[in-house]
């Protein structure tokens, strides 16, 4: 009977200990490889796997998961019922409800042009009077966002696939995305020789995780932000980021570009 009672509190201090193992729920983009896009309900990339390797040094447990276009994402997060979103920037409208780890990537941004209709791109004037598509919620750099609510013709969207079959079909002049991401996600759909970046960037930014407010896992930004560091200064970051694009082309190449989506 004693042993039977000790097994059976054994078991309910197993269970006790597992139910309280602290767990985050992290999402991220729909479409930026290498560092993050969906499979299915989940977020998958570089971004999620570098993060997983520093929590779980903590025994924390981490799931990803797709909430939902960037806009939404980024309302979760203020919400709380995110804790963690991948590859942001950080800007003083997103500091109001969240913190910023350090960068664990600079991250170059572009604009994606028709490749036959292409233009020249020295100064912000010459932007003026084209139609330029972009993601709804998404930051560029603090230029080009002071820029584009005075002058720019920005045109919104949820999903970049529409952006494509804008700028095929001549609605859009550009759009704007991240470099890296946006040269696999325009091979991704086919595109790779009729869509080429400009040659000077918008501007170059920093990934960063960014942590809701209203997230008990903000205690332990200080572990993050070492970690980080430590990771991407012995070339673990890039590493990971590496090995995340060489099987997301791989997977690629396996099977047929995917279409755009209409609109």
């Amino acid at each position: 009977m004693k042993r039977f009672l000790s097994v059976v509190f054994l078991l309910l201090v197993f269970q006790v200990t597992a139910s309280s193992a602290e767990s985050v729920l992290v999402t991220g983009h729909s479409d930026r490889a290498p560092f993050d896009w969906q499979e299915g309900e989940y977020i998958r990339g570089a971004a999620v796997e570098i993060i997983e390797i520093v929590l779980r040094e903590l025994d924390i447990e981490v799931e990803s998961r797709y909430v939902g276009p960037w806009a939404r994402a980024l309302l979760n997060l203020e919400e709380g019922s995110v804790d963690i979103i991948c590859g942001v920037y950080a800007t003083p409208e997103r500091r109001k409800f969240a913190e910023f780890s350090v960068p664990f990537k600079e991250d170059r941004v572009s604009l994606f042009v028709w490749k036959e209709r292409s233009f020249p791109f020295k100064e912000w004037r010459d932007l003026e009077g084209k139609r330029i598509g972009d993601i709804l919620g998404a930051s560029r750099s603090r230029e080009f966002d002071k820029w584009r609510k005075v002058h720019g013709d920005i045109e919104y969207v949820s999903d970049n696939l529409i952006n494509i079959k804008k700028l095929e079909k001549g609605r859009i002049d550009c759009f704007v995305m991240s470099h890296d991401s946006g040269v696999i996600f325009i091979k991704s759909h086919g595109y790779g020789e009729r869509i080429v970046p400009l040659e000077k960037p918008v501007d170059v930014n920093y990934l960063c995780y960014g942590i809701s407010k209203k997230s008990p896992i903000l205690r332990h930004l200080t572990h993050i932000n070492k970690r980080l560091d430590e990771l991407r200064a012995d070339g673990t970051i890039d590493a990971v980021i590496r090995n995340n694009r060489d099987a997301f082309l791989a997977a690629l190449a396996a099977k047929k570009p995917r279409s755009a989506t209409t609109f």
